[in-house]
């Protein structure tokens, strides 16, 4: 029989083990992190075959003037980035992530403190309906 069902506190050591059986370079996830809002695990006659967990996370867009120059820019950039990340901060958010198309921003990314995700992995969106 299969089964769909949340996640225990009993699964985690197995979890941890199917994690490290995986090899993918990623640590485990810190489950008992309130981010960590849905835990599923598929049961499979009995035996834990695999999990499903979603932490949440912010998308960060930019919407900017054009028209200022290119230190205007930076600035305003610079005040936006702390105000945001501050709040994110303050409402229990870890982290923040944006999709950024090739438009040669990646300089300007690097000076705001942004590091680029672990190569040969690329960002992926599922709507939920």
């Amino acid at each position: 029989m299969t089964l769909i069902r949340d996640l225990l506190p009993e699964d985690v050591a197995l979890l941890r083990e199917i994690h490290a059986r995986q090899g993918i370079d990623y640590a485990f996830p810190e489950l008992n992190d309130a981010l960590f809002f849905v835990k599923k695990v598929r049961v499979d006659e009995g035996r834990i075959v695999g999990a499903g967990v979603l932490k949440l996370c912010a998308e960060a867009m930019l919407l900017l003037e054009g028209e200022q120059g290119p230190q205007d820019k930076m600035n305003t950039m610079r005040q936006l980035q702390a105000a945001v990340l501050d709040e994110a901060r303050t409402r229990g958010l870890d982290a923040v992530h944006a999709a950024i198309p090739e438009i040669d921003f990646d300089k300007r990314l690097v000076q705001l403190g942004w590091e680029k995700d672990r190569p040969g992995w690329h960002l992926w969106t599922r709507r939920t309906r």
